[in-house]
């Protein structure tokens, strides 16, 4: 009696598995299933300050997929909100699921990080152009 019930859902599970073959459903879920194995290949996302997100706060919002962060970009709230996205930004944009993976999650942050501080650095060169061609101007 026993080895009838093995035998029988051996067989539903060979028409199952190849009803799920002519579906091409079996391909996903083996895709699915070697995607996970791949996402813990030892990759972890990196969690630390982000220049890109403290320099450019709105856009990299957009663009790391943390949309209720924009309200720290509100006036007088993004002074305090800057440094708060910059800390935990990477942390959030990593737990809203929208990345393939942790090594391309970690190269978006990378150039993130890289765009924020050449910004940054435009951003002093013009302040201190302006401050230094103040200091020069004749005055009458």
């Amino acid at each position: 009696m026993n080895s009838a019930v093995e035998s029988e859902s051996n067989e539903q599970s060979a028409y199952v598995s190849s009803e799920l073959v002519d579906l091409g459903i079996q391909d996903n879920i083996r895709n699915d299933q070697t995607k996970t194995t791949s996402d813990t290949s030892g990759i972890q996302p990196v969690m630390k300050w982000n220049w890109g997100a403290f320099v450019l706060p709105f856009w990299w919002c957009l663009f790391s997929y943390c949309y209720w962060q924009l309200l720290l970009c509100l006036p007088y709230v993004n002074i305090i909100g800057r440094f708060i996205v910059a800390a935990k930004g990477n942390e959030w944009s990593w737990k809203t699921g929208k990345w393939k993976d942790a090594d391309y999650f970690n190269k978006t942050q990378k150039t993130w990080n890289k765009a924020g501080i050449i910004f940054l650095i435009i951003i002093l060169l013009l302040i201190a152009a302006f401050v230094i061609s103040d200091l020069f101007r004749v005055r009458y």
